[in-house]
């Protein structure tokens, strides 16, 4: 017991210490402006608005491509987007609203299966404490702990590096009227979209290409367990596919119609359509092969409000 409570006092000053010298020595730390922060304000805004309600979790793909304002007038429900990137995890988006669903509301899970970053969610979590809730088991605080040591090497290396210590607010002055910024906290609306896109020029060519992966049994038994939670309190949890270009579809026909088989087979939460209706053509997406552009967005929000309406009226 002895040993127990020395080594875990050891841990808990080892942590304490990495805090410190991102804090201190970082040289770039999230702060005001960071893409990453925008979970502050989609946090409030899960906690303000009343049941029932549409909540939609998942990858970059909903941040992107979804218009949460036409879903709830369309619905007559009020909605919020908590979808910030893959980076976090799908435990981790599932954890940020477990506490807060009430009988009546609907989730929408849109995001392919990817390993959650604990470097940049201890980094979001320094600056904006309201993260733990999406930390829940030992093995997420273990990983989040051995995130925060990397930090304090990588910090403390930069700083001998550079000889001084470097600290500057990351993203400062984008706004959403200026036609290049995209990646920051203020690009978000108030349900939680990103709009920061919708008004600038598009990059050449898409990035991600290629990167599907077929290791998802995970992401399907946390979403199973999910769907009990839900079911315990009388909420209603959807998957939708991410969107995908038409051209990596024709790539990895194969490989998309092994993981709809395997989803179908063993995922108990509803998928809301096919694939198909996923799959658009290359010119609705902005960046990378999952980020929709305006066009694109308002097609999918399209195609999303009809498939949550069929639905509806058939459980009534």
């Amino acid at each position: 017991m002895y040993n127990l409570i020395k080594h875990s006092l050891l841990l808990s000053i080892l942590l304490f210490v990495s805090c410190l010298s991102i804090f201190y020595y970082n040289p770039i730390i999230p702060i005001e402006n960071d893409y990453f922060l925008s979970i502050r304000q989609k946090t409030n805004r899960l906690t303000s608005i009343s049941s029932p309600k549409v909540i939609l979790i998942g990858g970059s793909n909903l941040a992107f491509g979804v218009d949460s304002k036409k879903i709830g007038d369309s619905l007559k429900m009020p909605v919020v987007n908590m979808a910030i990137g893959a980076a976090f995890g799908l435990e981790f988006d599932i954890n940020q609203i477990r506490k807060h669903l009430a009988p009546g509301d609907i989730v929408i899970v849109s995001e392919f299966p990817s390993a959650p970053n604990y470097q940049a969610i201890f980094k979001t979590l320094f600056y904006e404490p309201s993260a733990i809730n999406g930390i829940r088991t030992p093995l997420q605080y273990y990983k989040l702990f051995k995130a925060g040591i990397l930090e304090s090497v990588l910090s403390i290396q930069s700083t001998v590096l550079n000889g001084k210590k470097i600290n500057f607010v990351l993203n400062k002055n984008q706004t959403i009227s200026d036609s290049t910024s995209v990646y920051f906290s203020k690009g978000f609306n108030q349900y939680g979209d990103l709009i920061s896109h919708l008004n600038n020029i598009k990059p050449k060519q898409l990035n991600d290409r290629g990167g599907f992966t077929t290791h998802y049994e995970r992401e399907i038994s946390l979403l199973n367990n999910f769907k009990k939670l839900a079911d315990e309190k009388l909420a209603k949890v959807y998957y939708i596919n991410p969107p995908y270009p038409i051209s990596e579809f024709k790539k990895n026909k194969s490989l998309f119609m092994s993981y709809q088989k395997y989803l179908r087979k063993n995922l108990k939460v509803k998928i809301l359509g096919s694939f198909y209706e996923s799959v658009f053509p290359d010119s609705l997406f902005f960046d990378t092969v999952n980020h929709l552009d305006s066009m694109g967005r308002t097609k999918r929000t399209e195609v999303l409000i009809s498939l949550l309406r069929k639905e509806i009226k058939q459980k009534n």
